[in-house]
């Protein structure tokens, strides 16, 4: 047609008409109520069809995360890390990802409760105004809020407003003794800011600043940076870690060098590492430690004194604050502060107290001096369970309590109020550094919650409570001039010109001194044990009635849908604990737990790397609310009794029952020598030719990984060691082999945009974001406890965790596994459908309408990455509950399915299909976004088959913050992930099989010590 209009514009004009007409209906666009428009006025930039980003943020305890919402027709589906944002990178991690799925949560409240009983809001309203009316009054006297420990300027901006109101800070994330060791060091407002990219030596105590804490996103990707190897002079760049902890850490799996010790042992360990390195009036008074630990406190201080000025010295929030501040004091000494650490000082600070200080304060002034408490986003009735008997103290005030969901808190509580998710409203957060950003709302909220800011607002009796005026207030006119930069900071994520100035500080030597005489290093023993409770996959609870995370394997001992007392393998031979292996699960001996009068019954698993005498648990089980949470697992609080996460004179007493816990350790096996890690003594000591030995018929191991100083004498010619040549790819043994090769070994040659993935071993931590990250992105399903027993799970991609070494003292490994898409795939030939094909870049692409569910593929998938339906569990969002049979869940027997998947299915990509039962799955790539990349181009007259580098991030690339995946056109010899393939230290799994995978490996490169080596 002239002009270039063709039957295909007019039909996309077609479409377009229908779907605006489908507008008259959307009330959740991204709008405020007063901007919404009729639906002839199309919304700008809106196109059904296209996904939206919107910059915000999310405030935590330990400093806010910037982030990008995607929207899908106004529906949050997913949350990345906004790129410019300094504590996120374009990073996220497991619980960024799992916040959207929160959001649609079905059991969010729909009304305010009164006495745990469904109310209207007009009677809420009427309560409020009468009851703070008079609090107002006085100032707010007899108010007392329980918050967070950081809540966002605007929100402490209005706490203000009622200065006789007490403000109690309660929040289990919250790193608090590390803020109160930092006011010990340097006083009132201290805190101390890492730059892990400057150091060459690290020494964790305690910690896990790599996946949890103040800025760890920004620490992961700086390790791994570091850990990039791919020259020798790349080896000069390597962090060099040592760890010294309890429990298994994601730090501690990826240290170069750990010990075991008890938490209570930190104290003395620390001491000792002040003598080595001369700063003796620090080190007075330090306990004998062990040979072991001896040797490795002597080999740090002599790299610490070798590297002043770059290295780190990190304490974990197990630690007292005199601990923390010790930690500032070496750093100090070492000549850190100013370079590696930096300290920020609040002006007109004024010194606080610990969080359990001012919680017991509150405890014993309520019914007296405090007559109402105001919680936001607390559930302390499970949180701080078996500590200061708050139930029986809160009964004594009127108390409100303010949330997203109810939880056990709000339905014990006098009014239980819902609040937004803040995805749904208006608000601002501030990072770790300082950087502030505005929150704003992807969606009106869901089931009319009051957005915090709001009600805040209304109890302080502010005349304004819109929540987007509030926010306004606080920044337009003052760091934001004008509504152009209010615009350009929602656009950015971030507000130009905030931040903490932080510098350099003097450490208060003999405050720190005084106050480490308080602290006694603690021994545990078989009979006076130290138990550790620990912020797995679910946090402190708070997300616990999320079914991606509990269905999510823990990083180490890759438990789910359960959590147990993590004993060591020598503690278990000790006490007589057995841990049987059964198919797909794992046999478990139950245990008393005893400690100060408290009594609480456990399952128990064994898993190495534990401290001899300590045992570990993971929080955020045990709960009694939650159609997902409750009636699953231990709840560690219960335990703790006087809150904190350690406590000493634990007993362990076996009763003699058993029971079965869901691991997903053994669930799709990959056969073969699982690990080969070569030290350069090992190297050096190999006869000439030796590399032949290893062309033979045992399979090669999985996971490769050698020492730098070995990296540096063979250019990493150590990963492919002993792979066999294709002439001699066979299969049988030397008496029965076949005449064939087992595949034909011709080499192939691709034309075009061939898609390939690299994944670099030394920079993966573990942390399993990318699972999260591709559960959301591609509508994988949660099938819930008992599927996962069967080994049913459908996660696409997994990380698995071998351990090397030592039973009771090894080093972990992680590996994630994933669709190889392999170039001789042996699942395609075995389908008699053909509904798992190549396509012509490269994919290996599944049709699912083709497919019948033979499951002939993943039988003959020697990586077992394939995922099947086994049931349909496309209607019920995230259980198996089949169509006419009640709902499964205790206090929920008006809930059915159907009930629960009318919110949950909002958020849904609609770019990915949803499979059904009798399907095949697994990865793809991601494919939609390679086909959305695609027409991006096409839109700006560019070669659609010649996607520049980089204009394609698979959802799990996107989420590692270390940047261990690297995804790419392989024919562009430019592109990162080409280029990455020519490295000697990439390699093929599986590579004897000759199936020639797109996924290939880059062996890890470990900086050891050759004193400890």
């Amino acid at each position: 047609m002239p002009g270039g209009f063709n039957r295909r514009d007019a039909l996309k004009i077609a479409g377009a008409s229908l779907a605006l007409g489908s507008l008259a209906g959307c009330e959740k666009v991204r709008r405020d109520p007063d901007e919404i428009l009729p639906f002839v006025h199309q919304p700008e930039k809106f196109v059904p069809g296209n996904k939206l980003m919107y910059a915000t943020a999310q405030q935590r305890s330990d400093g806010a995360v910037g982030l990008l919402a995607e929207a899908n027709e106004g529906r949050p589906t997913k949350l990345e890390g906004n790129p410019a944002h300094p504590a996120s990178l374009g990073a996220s991690d497991a619980w960024a990802q799992a916040e959207v799925l929160k959001l649609y949560d079905p059991q969010r409240s729909k009304t305010p409760l009164k006495g745990g009983q469904p109310a209207k809001w007009e009677e809420w309203e009427t309560f409020a105004k009468e009851h703070f009316g008079k609090i107002q009054a006085e100032q707010g006297k007899g108010l007392a809020f329980l918050v967070e420990e950081d809540m966002g300027p605007t929100f402490e901006r209005l706490l203000g407003k009622l200065p006789q109101a007490k403000v109690v800070r309660f929040d289990p994330l919250a790193s608090d003794h590390a803020n109160m060791g930092a006011q010990l060091a340097f006083g009132p407002g201290a805190r101390a800011h890492y730059e892990v990219a400057k150091a060459k030596v690290i020494f964790s105590l305690d910690s896990d600043f790599l996946s949890s804490g103040p800025e760890h996103l920004k620490h992961a990707r700086a390790f791994g940076q570091s850990r990039a190897v791919h020259s020798t002079i790349d080896i000069e760049k390597m962090i060099r870690l040592y760890a010294a902890e309890g429990l298994f850490s994601t730090v501690g799996s990826n240290a170069d060098h750990r010990i075991r010790i008890n938490s209570g042992e930190g104290v003395a360990v620390l001491k000792a590492v002040a003598a080595a390195v001369g700063a003796n009036d620090l080190g007075a008074g330090g306990k004998e430690l062990t040979d072991a630990q001896q040797k490795f406190v002597a080999a740090l201080a002599r790299d610490l004194t070798a590297n002043k000025g770059n290295s780190i010295i990190f304490v974990g929030e197990r630690q007292p604050a005199a601990v923390h501040a010790l930690g500032h004091a070496l750093n100090a000494f070492l000549g850190n502060i100013g370079s590696t650490v930096s300290i920020s000082v609040t002006e007109g600070a004024v010194a606080r107290k610990s969080q359990s200080e001012q919680l017991d304060e509150l405890i014993k002034a309520l019914g007296g001096e405090i007559t109402t408490v105001v919680a936001f986003e607390n559930n302390p009735f499970y949180a701080a369970a078996g500590a200061f008997k708050f139930a029986d103290a809160l009964s004594k005030a009127t108390f409100i309590h303010a949330a997203v969901l109810p939880e056990e808190t709000g339905v014990k509580a006098t009014w239980h109020v819902p609040t937004a998710h803040f995805l749904e409203s208006w608000g601002d957060a501030t990072a770790w550094s300082g950087v502030a950003s505005l929150v704003q709302p992807i969606i009106l909220p869901l089931h009319g919650g009051k957005p915090t800011l709001s009600l805040l607002a209304q109890l302080v009796g502010e005349t304004e409570t819109n929540d987007k005026k509030l926010v306004e207030a606080t920044w337009v006119g003052k760091q934001l001039a004008d509504t152009r930069a209010w615009r350009k900071a929602l656009h950015d994520g971030l507000i130009a010109g905030t931040g903490r100035n932080a510098g350099t500080a003097e450490v208060k030597t003999a405050d720190v001194t005084a106050a480490l005489g308080n602290v006694a290093p603690v021994s545990a023993t078989k009979d006076s044990l130290e138990f550790i409770a620990f912020d797995g996959n679910l946090k402190d609870g708070r997300l616990s009635n999320v079914s991606w995370l509990m269905e999510l394997p823990d990083s180490m001992s890759k438990l789910c849908w359960d959590n147990a007392l993590l004993v060591s393998p020598s503690l278990a031979k000790e006490l007589g604990i057995n841990s049987a292996v059964k198919k797909n699960e794992y046999s478990s001996d139950i245990v008393e737990i005893s400690v100060e009068g408290r009594t609480v019954k456990a399952p128990t698993f064994v898993l190495p790397g534990i401290a001899q005498y300590s045992v570990v648990m993971a929080r955020g089980f045990g709960r009694t609310w939650g159609d997902v949470a409750s009636n699953i697992g231990v709840n560690a609080a219960a335990v703790l009794g006087t809150g904190g996460s350690v406590i000493q004179g634990v007993k362990l007493t076996k009763t003699g029952e058993t029971t079965n816990l869901c691991s997903t350790q053994d669930h799709f096996g990959v056969p073969g020598n699982v690990v080969r890690e070569l030290t350069f003594a090992e190297q050096s000591a190999e006869p000439a030719g030796a590399a032949s030995r290893h062309i033979g018929l045992e399979p090669r191991p999985l996971f490769r990984s050698a020492t730098a100083k070995q990296y540096a004498a063979d250019g990493g010619k150590f990963a492919r060691e002993g792979d066999v040549p294709a002439n001699l790819v066979q299969l049988g043994t030397p008496k029965n082999r076949p005449s064939k090769p087992i595949q034909p070994t011709t080499e192939v040659t691709y034309e075009g945009q061939q898609w390939g993935m690299v994944i670099d071993l030394s920079a993966c931590l573990g942390c399993n974001a990318c699972t999260v990250a591709c559960i959301a992105e591609n509508n994988i399903p949660t099938v819930g406890r008992d599927q996962v027993l069967l080994g049913r799970e459908m996660h696409w991609i997994r990380i698995d965790r071998y351990f090397s070494g030592d039973i009771d003292s090894p080093r972990a490994i992680h590996q994630p596994m994933t669709c190889q898409h392999c170039e001789n795939a042996p699942c395609e030939p075995v389908c008699p459908v053909s509904a798992t094909v190549h396509d012509e870049e490269g994919i290996n692409s599944m049709a699912y309408n083709r497919c019948i569910g033979t499951r002939y593929c993943a039988n003959n998938c020697p990586y077992k990455v394939r995922r099947y339906n086994y049931l349909d569990f496309s209607h019920t969002g995230d259980f198996v509950v089949e169509k006419g049979q009640p709902w499964p869940f205790k206090g929920e027997k008006d809930m059915d399915w159907a009930a629960r998947f009318k919110t949950l299915k909002l958020q849904r990509n609609p770019d990915v299909t949803v499979r059904y039962r009798g399907v095949m799955e697994k990865c793809t790539f991601c494919t939609q976004r390679i086909e959305e990349a695609k027409i991006a181009a096409k839109r700006a007259g560019q070669d659609r088959k010649k996607l520049p580098d980089g204009a394609v991030t698979p959802a799990c690339a996107q989420a590692c913050a270390t940047q261990a995946i690297t995804f790419g056109n392989i024919n562009d010899l430019e592109s990162r992930v080409a280029k990455l393939k020519q490295s000697e230290r990439n390699y093929e799994l599986l590579q004897e099989l000759n199936v020639r995978p797109r996924t290939t490996y880059l062996a890890r490169v470990r900086n050891e010590n050759e004193e400890l080596a």
